[in-house]
C-alpha cells in the first residue's frame, strides 16, 4: 500500500465477513430450499454487513426462487444476533452474516451464550479488510517506532477508534498496547 510520509500505517488482515448457519443434524424431506431463508445481521441496518447481506440475499432469491430476507438484530457487538441464531432450529434456513469477532470470542470471554465451534457451521468467508493505524499529518510521530516512543512519553493521552468491545479493531488496539507496552484507550 502506498501512503505518503505523513501517514503512520500498520496493516492487519481482519474484520472478515463470515457466514454461519445452524445445520447440525438437519435433514429435509424435500429439496432445499423449499421455504423462506433468513439471514440474520447482528448489526444495524445500512452498514456494510447489512448491505452485503441484502445483496447476497437478492442473488440467492434469484438463484433459488425462494425469498431470502435480512433480519437485523443489532446489539452487544453482534452477540444478540449470534445468540438468536443459536436458539433457532438447526434446519439450515437461518444464517448469520457477521464479522470476525465471532471467531475469537472464546479467547476473550469465559462465559458465552453459545459455542460457535459446536453450534454453528461455517458456510463461507466472504470478505477481508485491512485495519490500519494512521495519524494526522501534523502529529509529531511519522513511523511506528516514533509513535510508540510518543505513546510511552504521553501515557493515557492517545486513543483509538474501534467498532466496539471484542471487535477486530478493539483487539488490534489492545494487541498494540500489549506488544509495545503502551497505553492507548479505545
Amino acid at each position: 500500500m502506498n501512503l505518503d510520509r505523513h501517514s503512520l500505517w500498520l496493516g492487519l488482515w481482519g474484520c472478515a465477513a463470515l457466514l454461519f448457519a445452524s445445520f447440525s443434524g438437519a435433514q429435509s424431506p424435500s429439496p432445499f430450499p423449499n421455504k423462506t431463508i433468513r439471514i440474520l445481521v447482528p448489526y444495524t441496518p445500512g452498514g456494510t454487513t447489512d448491505i452485503m447481506a441484502r445483496s447476497i440475499g437478492q442473488k440467492l432469491t434469484d438463484y433459488w426462487g425462494q425469498p431470502v430476507i435480512v433480519d437485523n438484530r443489532p446489539g452487544a457487538s453482534g452477540w444478540l444476533g449470534l445468540s438468536a441464531l443459536a436458539k433457532m432450529p438447526p434446519h439450515g434456513y437461518s444464517l448469520v452474516l457477521t464479522i470476525s469477532n465471532a471467531i475469537y470470542a472464546k479467547s476473550l470471554y469465559s462465559k458465552r451464550p453459545f459455542d460457535i465451534d459446536t453450534e454453528f457451521d461455517p458456510v463461507s468467508m466472504l470478505t477481508r479488510s485491512t485495519i490500519g493505524l494512521a495519524v494526522p499529518a501534523n502529529f509529531p510521530a511519522h513511523t511506528l517506532d516514533a509513535f510508540i516512543a510518543y505513546a510511552r512519553k504521553n501515557p493515557d493521552k492517545l486513543g483509538y477508534g474501534s467498532f466496539g468491545q471484542g471487535t477486530k479493531a478493539h483487539i488490534f488496539g489492545e494487541s498494540l498496547n500489549l506488544a509495545a507496552k503502551i497505553k492507548i484507550d479505545p
